[in-house]
């Protein structure tokens, strides 16, 4: 039955190959007949997991939740195990943007609690180990699940608590604060996702809009703690990142030198970032932003 399966389905990839790749690069081929049927079993995953459920409340039973559950957890075991051709090759990576992408930006807004928390646990997955190739749609992931939800005011507390759960793992490792900060904030083509994601976070530390939420005294306690152990998360990272730079202040002419030679090197990098419209997501930079400079609306010059 699945040789079946699989054998029909590698006759419609090859149909479309004969026009488009279904990655969308007409060069792009797989090396080895394992390789085709890794792409086929991804791709139906990520279009069985878009399936619509039926009208009204979930039924936890029902078939077609149960099968979007289990596909959500395959395809997060796939990108938790993958290998280094699958993180690499041009069809795998297009099969992420075109299929997985779509299928997490469905399932990224679900009210169904296990279905949200396994998007969230594969957006985690893709941040970790293919940013490089993601930058636009981790902007968008950003943008319209995680600070929508911690925005709104009619987004439930079992989301809100999730995101900022979520949130505390991106914002534990230094480097991917520092990689949103300078692929996005640096980036004049990009949304601000740092500087709204500090402001969302010190707003529900502060316990505003809990009220409005219908939170419980506890409920609310819990989600100012967790926003706030976000923000301490943030700063130690920064601290984390600057700590090699730590120039001692006594010494006026290393910190006058140090100073000159790292802004001229944050301008110069941000500049380059601009006049070349990147798009693809940054982690090699040799320019350490722990100065943070408000770049965006300026005119930047390059020698």
């Amino acid at each position: 039955m699945i040789e079946s399966t699989l054998q029909s389905e590698r006759e419609k990839l090859e149909s479309d190959e004969c026009g488009t790749t279904p990655g969308g690069g007409s060069n792009a081929k797989f090396s080895h007949i394992l390789q085709k049927d890794a792409f086929l079993v991804f791709r139906s995953l990520c279009k069985l997991s878009m399936k619509p459920l039926s009208d009204g409340p979930p039924d936890p039973k029902s078939h077609e939740l149960r099968s979007k559950i289990l596909s959500l957890q395959l395809l997060l075991s796939i990108l938790q195990n993958a290998g280094p051709i699958f993180r690499t090759n041009e069809m795998f990576i297009n099969a992420i943007k075109q299929y997985l992408c779509v299928a997490l930006s469905k399932n990224g807004v679900s009210s169904v609690p296990e279905v949200f928390e396994l998007s969230l646990s594969i957006f985690l997955t893709l941040l970790s180990n293919f940013k490089t190739h993601l930058k636009m749609q981790i902007e968008v992931f950003f943008k319209e699940i995680f600070l929508y939800i911690l925005e709104t005011s009619t987004s439930s507390f079992d989301h809100k608590w999730m995101v900022i759960q979520t949130l505390t793992r991106i914002c534990a490792d230094a480097q991917s604060v520092v990689d949103i900060y300078v692929n996005y904030d640096c980036d004049l083509n990009a949304a601000n996702i740092f500087e709204r994601l500090v402001n969302d976070l010190s707003k529900i530390a502060q316990g505003r809009g809990g009220h409005e939420l219908g939170m419980t005294p506890v409920q609310e306690l819990s989600l100012r703690k967790k926003g706030l152990e976000c923000l301490v998360s943030i700063l130690k990272c920064m601290v984390e990142w600057s700590k090699d730079l730590y120039v001692n202040p006594n010494s006026q002419t290393s910190l006058g030198c140090h100073v000159a030679v790292f802004a001229n090197g944050l301008i110069k990098g941000i500049s380059n970032m601009v006049n070349s419209e990147q798009c693809s997501f940054t982690t090699d930079y040799k320019v350490q932003p722990i100065i943070f400079l408000k770049v965006k609306g300026s005119q930047l010059c390059s020698e």
